[in-house]
């Protein structure tokens, strides 16, 4: 008997021993105290609206306080409903648990208290072992010695895994009902509750017969605390379970602007900051900007498309097959929610010419399509234009069971109307900068980033044809050329030694027009006298005085410099145009304002206008900028810049500048980007067309804003007759700028000190007399105007190219 109690004394001070051994290497309740979980980082544009979040475990920190009451008495009646009364572990629970487990002959159940599963989830792994269990247990003694019940719940809600990357009782109210806690119904909290047994299989898009199991039972087990009444239950019960996902809003808004932003963030900081540590980036993006360049940009690419003709039905299905594959296109269908923005497959099911009507299924819903709004609809050729070529019949585009895509557009006397559509081959990009800081306020690279994520803004590089143009006038308004001088129209022959081949550049159209005054020479964007130009000054003379204006992309050391050859990133294209736009500085191109970390302190900053400062030290700050602008301007005027030596933060003359701004306001005006005059407001630009017709460009801007679009194919394809700059690119242009800048007042440009106006004949380039038919006003530098007049009286003869695109 003495030897049978040694025996059980020597084995309790063993388990002692153990027990002190785990007890004394248990991790610190001080991760717990301050629990910092893994926060995702937020993107806000200017504005701050979000617009685009980073993370590693989706999650948005909740105090208990501002969580509704009946959300935590939900998973606590589900969970462990002697939360409030045990002391970390429950052998009530525990005892339960067995019992079910032995009649099922499974695990059926588990006995863990929420306290257990914040020990597991936070301090230790969820590697399964008995050693795991014991310090799992003992660790759950701990934390409630040190820490109140509260405190533990808060982290239990904050720290959950409720599926589809959903951590913490918010974020899973976003991802499955796009709402916050306060608006969950009971039948909506419940769900969440019944998701912590196995997240990946019971949430509701995984199976919503698992889901709406596990929303009975924590409703049964409310109903069993005392939370609800059997009447409360049964009504929870009864309502559909509608789920109604929050959009990612990394793609709703600005995808490309918010994707440039994550690889800047993760360059610099590193994935543990930016995935984990719930920063907050301010970004210099204007958020209704950028739902116009959406738009914009989406409806110029699909008008393009549709000017090439209609590819066709997806299918064309037998008639003993339109029921089940009616079943498909509902299955198929994104969204039973009717919207303009989104595409929808539909089933042909008659078409009427007599009456203009073709009637589709789209599997939830009936609707038709109109003749007039399919015109477009003919069969692809590209030698033909498309307004000669329209269809007047629906049959001649579609037959009944064809398969096809639709967009809605509107609802008519009960009837669902629809647009017919076809996904566009063609791609296009939009960026929009402030001139005078570089801060981008919209960017769109792409027709649709989840169909292709490559940002041509960034990325690609293209050929800018005539929308280099003025970077070679600028050159020669700094090589003694004035917009009066008079430049020879008249056929080129260039034989090149090396690969014994002839070039004979020619205008657009074809024609050749004789002595022409500079101004028009841009204005109606001639080619053969821009290529007399880089001639005149020399091609390394060209490239040096390019460079200025932050190219880095290789410029080619030939005369088809002069039309645009050069491969260029459209974002080193829109800052050189910003520098006309603000009066001869080269803005630095930002995306970002300020980068704070969750406390509040600022990682960086890159820009005066900032919430953060009190509104004496914003305005000491932007006064303190403009007098140093203006002092680099006065040492401008004073003479203090010479040919190589311009005024610091200067790439070009104030007064080149402005002469090049009023030459390109001539090409809205009269010239190539008429089309932009709808914009109703002082503005100024540049069309472009590669020779081949492979791009369409248009950078254009207004003294806020400048706006460069393209519009083309990734692999290199015509765009079709009479397509180009003007027709296909500046309507784009000025649908963006006419939302974009609608709140703006309507400013001119600043002329500065040193230029003078003079009216000249438009044939002479000479001081205009009464003899001359045709005048005009042009600016000069002072000293630089004509002081003869001219002798001659040619009369008007505006060129037939007016009206032309290149």
């Amino acid at each position: 008997m003495k030897i049978f109690a040694a025996m059980l004394v020597v084995v309790a001070l063993l388990g002692f021993g153990v027990l002190g051994y785990f007890y004394s290497n248990l991790p610190s309740i001080d991760m717990l105290r301050n629990y910092q979980p893994y926060l995702a980082t937020e993107v806000f544009s200017r504005e701050y609206i979000k617009i685009g979040e980073f993370f590693q475990e989706r999650r948005i920190f909740t105090p208990l306080e501002e969580i509704p009451p009946m959300i935590a008495k939900a998973f606590i009646s589900a969970e462990d409903a002697d939360f409030y009364s045990h002391r970390g572990i429950s052998p009530i629970a525990i005892a339960r648990a067995m019992v079910k487990n032995a009649i099922a002959g499974y695990k059926k159940q588990g006995g863990s208290t929420i306290t257990q599963q914040v020990a597991r989830s936070v301090l230790l792994t969820r590697k399964k072992s008995y050693t795991r269990k014991i310090r799992e247990v003992l660790l759950a003694l701990k934390m409630e010695r040190e820490l109140s019940k509260d405190e533990i719940l808060e982290i239990y809600l904050n720290h959950v895994y409720l599926g589809h990357s959903a951590y913490g009782v918010q974020a899973a109210a976003k991802v499955y009902y796009n709402k916050n806690l306060k608006e969950l119904s009971i039948a909506e909290l419940a769900v969440l509750a019944g998701l912590t047994k196995a997240p990946s299989r019971d949430n509701p898009y995984s199976s919503l017969e698992k889901a709406k199991g596990r929303q009975a039972y924590v409703l049964s087990r409310l109903q069993a605390e005392g939370h609800i009444s059997e009447g409360e239950k049964k009504e929870a019960l009864l309502q559909p379970l509608i789920i109604q996902s929050e959009s990612d809003i990394n793609l709703s808004v600005a995808p490309y602007f918010v994707e440039s932003i994550r690889r800047y963030a993760m360059d610099k900081y590193g994935s543990q900051k930016i995935l984990g540590e719930g920063l907050q980036i301010i970004t210099t993006l204007k958020y209704d900007a950028a739902l116009a360049a959406n738009h914009s940009l989406k409806q110029g690419v699909i008008e393009l498309d549709q000017r090439q003709g209609y590819r066709g039905p997806l299918e064309q299905i037998q008639e003993d097959q339109v029921e089940q594959r009616l079943e498909q296109i509902k299955a198929n269908q994104e969204s039973f929610v009717l919207s303009t923005d989104q595409n929808y497959q539909a089933l042909v099911t008659q078409v009427d010419d007599q009456k203009g009507i073709s009637y589709i299924d789209l599997g939830f819903v009936q609707g038709s399509i109109e003749i007039e709004s399919m015109q477009w609809a003919r069969k692809p050729n590209s030698d033909v234009f498309w307004e000669n070529n329209k269809i007047t019949k629906a049959s001649q585009a579609l037959k009944k069971n064809d398969v096809i895509l639709v967009r809605w557009r509107d609802e008519n006397n009960g009837t669902q109307r629809f647009l017919l559509h076809q996904e566009p081959l063609a791609q296009g990009a939009l960026i929009a900068m402030d001139p005078h800081t570089g801060a981008i306020a919209a960017m769109k690279g792409g027709y649709d980033f989840r169909s292709s994520q490559f940002n041509r803004i960034m990325q690609s590089e293209r050929q800018p044809g005539s929308s280099f143009k003025p970077f070679i006038y600028s050159s020669a308004l700094d090589h003694n050329y004035t917009p009066a001088s008079i430049i020879v129209d008249a056929p080129l022959v260039y034989d090149d030694p090396t690969t014994e081949l002839r070039w004979k550049p020619k205008n657009y159209g074809g024609k050749f027009y004789g002595d022409t005054i500079f101004r028009d020479c841009l204005i109606k964007s001639r080619n053969v006298p821009t290529i007399k130009i880089v001639q005149d000054l020399g091609i390394d003379t060209v490239i040096e005085y390019a460079s200025r204006f932050g190219f880095t992309s290789s410029l080619d050391r030939n005369f088809s410099l002069a039309l645009g050859s050069s491969a260029l990133k459209p974002i080193e294209l829109v800052s050189a145009y910003a520098v006309f736009a603000n009066g001869g500085t080269l803005p630095q191109y930002h995306m970002i304002k300020k980068i704070m970390d969750k406390d509040g302190q600022i990682l960086e900053r890159h820009s005066f206008d900032d919430p953060a400062l009190s509104i004496e030290e914003q305005l000491q700050i932007r006064k303190q900028a403009l007098l140093e602008k203006q002092k680099h301007r006065d040492a401008i005027v004073q003479g203090l810049q010479e040919e190589n030596n311009i005024a610091e933060n200067y790439v070009i003359s104030p007064q080149t500048a402005y002469m090049m701004t009023h030459l390109l306001k001539e090409v809205i005006t009269s010239g190539t980007g008429r089309r932009a005059l709808k914009l109703g407001r002082p503005a100024a630009g540049k069309t472009g067309t590669t020779n081949d017709n492979f791009d369409a460009w248009f950078v254009g801007y207004t003294p806020q804003l400048v706006t460069l679009v393209w519009l083309g194919y990734d692999q290199a394809k015509d765009l079709g007759v009479l397509e180009g700059g003007g027709r296909t690119a500046v309507p784009v242009w000025s649908e963006f700028m006419l939302k974009t800048l609608k709140d703006e007042p309507k400013i001119d440009f600043d002329i500065p000190q040193g230029l003078v106006f003079a009216q000249i004949d438009s044939q002479t380039g000479k001081l205009a007399n009464e003899k001359s038919k045709e005048t005009l006003f042009e600016i000069f530098r002072e000293g630089s105007q004509p002081t003869g007049y001219s002798d001659q009286a040619i009369g008007s003869s505006q060129s037939q190219d007016f009206f032309l695109d290149e």
